[in-house]
């Protein structure tokens, strides 16, 4: 990952936030398709 990236990341909010959201989304992802693949 290039350092101005992160840095943008920073910028918004913090990289921690950004990855929560990130993990959150794809939990959310990979339930509904698991329930769609069951």
């Amino acid at each position: 990952m290039c350092p101005s990236f992160r840095r943008h990341w920073l910028d918004r909010g913090g990289a921690l936030n950004e990855i929560d959201r990130r993990e959150g989304a794809n939990a959310f992802f990979a339930k509904a398709f698991g329930r769609v693949m069951l």
